[in-house]
């Protein structure tokens, strides 16, 4: 039986194509909204990222489809807490070139326990709104926990047995 070599990488490696290179053609994935200055408030600095500040927000005026939100992260007028990701002002090519690569890369990118690109703002100081992770990345909130025995029943706040672990895994 004669097999096509290209539709067998395809079958090998279904999931390849979100981790190639993003092409020129792709555009912004339905769920993710354009938005301006306009669409957020600042609350405060959360630290610095790959390509500048990364600040805690609310959305002014914009739905944000799909987004499971707590009580906590929503307000009576429709916004939600979120994370934005500005782009240094007179950023190198380089840094502007990587900047619209993870925007490409982020926007086709969606499960349950990856953090998602919710918004792009490209007019004026560029960034990028992505959920707000109250915990930080997950690097952060391991480094705050305490690894306890398996036997131990009733985990207080900040710890976690090796098979939760191994379930994060």
């Amino acid at each position: 039986h004669d097999y096509d070599m290209a539709s067998d990488n395809d079958l090998a490696i279904p999931y390849s194509a979100i981790y190639e290179e993003p092409k020129e053609h792709v555009s912004y994935n339905s769920s993710v909204v354009v938005v301006t200055r306009k669409n957020i408030v600042e609350i405060r600095n959360l630290g610095m990222g790959q390509f500048g500040q990364v600040i805690l927000a609310r959305t002014v005026g914009v739905h944000l489809m799909g987004l499971q939100q707590t009580e906590s992260d929503s307000d009576p007028n429709g916004g939600t807490l979120v994370a934005i990701k500005k782009l240094k002002q007179n950023a190198e090519n380089g840094l502007v070139e990587a900047f619209d690569k993870e925007v490409k890369f982020m926007s086709r990118l969606k499960h349950d326990n990856v953090v998602r690109l919710l918004g792009v703002c490209t007019e004026g100081e560029s960034f990028i709104m992505m959920e707000y992770m109250e915990n930080g990345d997950l690097n952060q909130f391991l480094q705050t926990q305490k690894v306890m025995p398996d036997t131990i029943s009733g985990l207080k706040e900040n710890e976690v047995t090796p098979i939760l672990l191994l379930y994060m895994g």
